[in-house]
């Protein structure tokens, strides 16, 4: 899912079947990018990669793999990474914030 800097909002819970990346650099054309903001959960056996440039964040409202874990959580690029709830990821691979993160509620991130 790819922008050319146009916000990426999500409403409601998200099922991940396979991994996606959501773009809104337009893969770095625009490095500015732009917010991308996740309304719910976020659960799914899938790896999930965001990039919103540098001159936008990422939020997460709801618990992301709390149901079922994500294998991989990735942050290319993100002037904030935004957190409100729990975070989950199962996997080979280290969840890494790239980006300052600001904690607006009681979080425990597992991985």
């Amino acid at each position: 899912m790819t922008t050319a800097g146009g916000t990426i909002g999500i409403v409601g819970a998200v099922s991940l079947l396979n991994s996606l990346t959501i773009d809104t650099t337009n893969a770095g054309a625009v490095a500015a990018g732009a917010a991308i903001t996740f309304s719910s959960t976020i659960n799914g056996a899938a790896s999930l990669t965001l990039r919103s440039g540098t001159g936008a964040g990422v939020l997460f409202t709801g618990a992301v793999g709390e149901a079922t874990p994500l294998i991989n959580l990735l942050f290319t690029s993100s002037s904030t990474i935004q957190i409100n709830n729990n975070i989950t990821v199962s996997g080979l691979n280290t969840l890494i914030f790239s980006s300052p993160v600001i904690l607006t509620g009681t979080s425990l991130i597992t991985s």
